[in-house]
């Protein structure tokens, strides 16, 4: 659900419970905290099967989400962050939002937006004539996914910088280059 505030918007996620339910995770890209879970933990609406979280984002905000429901008695002498940590490996896109981010295997992440993020086609879907850079591999103490756009020339000055760690997942799944090789 997404409402504007002010200068700002309101992102709510919802989850209905499917069955008995005791918590519900939403992990939201660049929101949550995979260091404090309890962070993310939804609260339920008193007298319902919905399940809620509300942040405040820019208009322009937009990212990617799961949701971890907690349909299991937890072990009586479990602790939170255990807790936390085993309700996370229950990750699922969202059921309602037929919007997800590509992936090679489950679980896929949902997209959400904000109103003022761009309209159309999400960026990590290729548009049709548009030029084609080039990627390669660097080998420094990590390995580095390195595009060059069309047309690339290094005396032409600095060029904006792109750095997607994990290339090898996520190039191949996020066109940032038609001619991405791992």
């Amino acid at each position: 659900m997404v409402e504007k505030d002010g200068d700002g918007t309101l992102l709510t996620f919802l989850w209905r419970d499917r069955g008995p339910t005791n918590d519900v995770l939403v992990l939201v890209n660049k929101l949550a905290d995979r260091n404090r879970l309890d962070l993310s933990r939804m609260s339920r609406l008193p007298g319902t099967d919905l399940w809620h979280l509300t942040y405040r984002v820019r208009d322009d905000w937009q990212g990617s989400y799961q949701l971890a429901p907690d349909e299991e008695p937890a072990p009586p002498a479990e602790r939170d962050a255990a807790r936390w940590r085993r309700v996370a490996t229950n990750l699922m896109a969202g059921p309602l939002n037929p919007e997800t981010l590509p992936q090679s295997r489950p679980p896929h992440r949902s997209v959400a937006a904000g109103p003022g993020a761009a309209a159309g086609p999400r960026w990590w879907r290729p548009r049709h004539g548009t030029p084609a850079g080039t990627v390669d591999v660097v080998e420094l103490p990590r390995r580095v996914w390195r595009y060059t756009p069309p047309g690339y020339r290094p005396a032409a000055g600095p060029y904006p910088l792109l750095v997607l760690l994990d290339g090898d997942v996520w190039g191949p799944l996020l066109p940032v280059a038609r001619s991405w090789t791992t």
